[in-house]
C-alpha cells in the first residue's frame, strides 16, 4: 500500500516538499519559528483527529508517531512563551475521519513530512547551529529508528488495504496532502504581506 501511495502522490510531491524546505532558503530564527508554528498547527490538528477515530489505536501506535509536543518544545526553546502556544492557530480544514482508512491516509502525509527532516537539519545545522542546538526535536523525531518506523507503518497500511479501504486511502492522502500545501502557502502569503 505504501508503494501505492508513493506512486499516487506523485502529483503532490514537488509542491508540498517545497514548502517546508522554504525555510533553507534563506535560514533565519524566525523564519524557523514560522515554519515550526505552521508545523505545529498542521500536526496537533490532524494528530487531535487522528486520536478520535475509532479503533485506529488497534492498528498503529499513535503515541509513538506523535510530533506536536516536539514542536512545541521547539518553540518554547525559541521563547514562545506558554500561553502564547495556546494561541498558535490550528489548521480547521482537519475534520475528524470517518473510516481508519481515510485516517491512515492523512497518517501517510504526516509520517512522510519526516523524510525531509534529515535534509533540513543537515542544512540548517551549520547555518543556525545555536537554534539548531536547542529546537530541533522535531527535526530528530526519528534519527535513529526511520527504518523501523516506516516498516511498522507499511504493516499497518498492509493490514487495513483491502480494495475499497485501498481507495478511500488514496483518495484521504490526496485530501491530505492538498491541505497540507494550503496551510503552509498561507506562511509565504503572510511574509510576502509583511515584506
Amino acid at each position: 500500500m505504501l508503494t501505492q501511495l508513493d506512486l499516487e502522490m506523485q502529483i503532490h510531491l514537488a509542491e508540498v516538499d517545497a514548502d517546508p524546505l522554504a525555510v533553507m532558503e534563506s535560514p533565519q530564527r524566525e523564519r524557523y519559528r514560522e515554519f515550526l508554528i505552521r508545523s505545529y498547527g498542521f500536526e496537533a490538528s490532524v494528530e487531535s483527529a487522528l486520536a478520535m477515530t475509532p479503533n485506529l489505536d488497534l492498528v498503529i501506535d499513535l503515541r509513538q508517531r506523535a510530533k506536536a509536543g516536539l514542536v512545541a518544545a521547539d518553540l518554547l526553546a525559541l521563547g514562545v512563551r506558554p500561553h502564547e502556544l495556546s494561541e498558535i492557530p490550528l489548521c480547521t480544514s482537519v475534520e475528524a475521519f470517518d473510516t481508519i482508512a481515510d485516517a491512515m491516509g492523512w497518517l501517510y502525509v504526516v509520517e512522510r513530512r519526516t523524510l525531509l527532516h534529515t535534509g533540513l537539519v543537515k542544512d540548517l545545522t551549520p547555518r543556525m547551529p545555536d537554534v539548531m542546538a536547542v529546537a530541533s526535536s522535531y527535526l530528530h523525531c526519528y534519527d535513529h529508528n526511520a527504518s523501523t518506523r516506516w516498516r511498522d507503518l507499511s504493516r499497518a497500511f498492509d493490514r487495513v488495504a483491502t480494495p475499497e479501504a485501498s481507495g478511500r486511502i488514496v483518495a484521504a492522502a490526496h485530501r491530505a496532502f492538498s491541505c497540507e500545501h494550503e496551510w503552509f502557502r498561507a506562511i509565504h502569503a503572510s511574509r510576502s504581506a509583511t515584506a
